[in-house]
């Protein structure tokens, strides 16, 4: 015989519950109050058994959830993702983090201010490898434009000295 699972016991027990109600008494040859009795059995039973499987999943939502907060807090740079170090939104890259000055220079790049996530430790101590003001024609990606910008300044740098 196999064990009855608590999700079939559920089910008897509501439907159980109906049929041995309605039933006559002198048919089944046992009193009511035996009928009463074998209904809240299997009532404590069920209810035991789903109290059980309830405590089982909360424990498990409960482990992945701190599972996932250990790697978001604790964990390395989340390259590509937007996120917000007091109120400047920054665009997590290899290189560094690059800010966005404004909600108008973070949506010109299709990125949705709603999306950023609060930064890790590591995010925090990156360096900041530019700022974006506004989308210039010509850049796919916050970084490019960024590089494009900063080899810009080396050289005018040079040309000065």
């Amino acid at each position: 015989m196999q064990p009855i699972t608590a999700e079939q016991l559920i089910s008897w027990q509501s439907n159980s519950i109906d049929r041995i109600a309605s039933l006559n008494a002198q048919y089944l040859g046992v009193s009511m109050t035996a009928i009463a009795l074998v209904i809240a059995i299997i009532q404590i039973t069920a209810y035991k058994i789903s109290n059980k499987r309830l405590k089982e999943l909360e424990s498990k939502i409960k482990s992945d959830i701190e599972k996932k907060l250990v790697k978001d807090i604790l964990g390395p740079p989340r390259v590509g993702k937007l996120v917000k170090i007091n109120d400047t939104i920054f665009l997590i890259t290899e290189n560094g983090k690059i800010g966005f000055v404004n909600e108008q220079a973070l949506r010109a790049f299709n990125y949705d201010p709603s999306s950023a996530v609060y930064a890790n430790p590591s995010e925090r101590g990156l360096p900041e490898v530019g700022t974006i003001n506004e989308k210039k024609e010509g850049f796919a990606t916050p970084l490019d434009q960024v590089l494009a910008e900063s080899k810009e300044e080396t050289l005018k740098d040079e040309l000065k000295s």
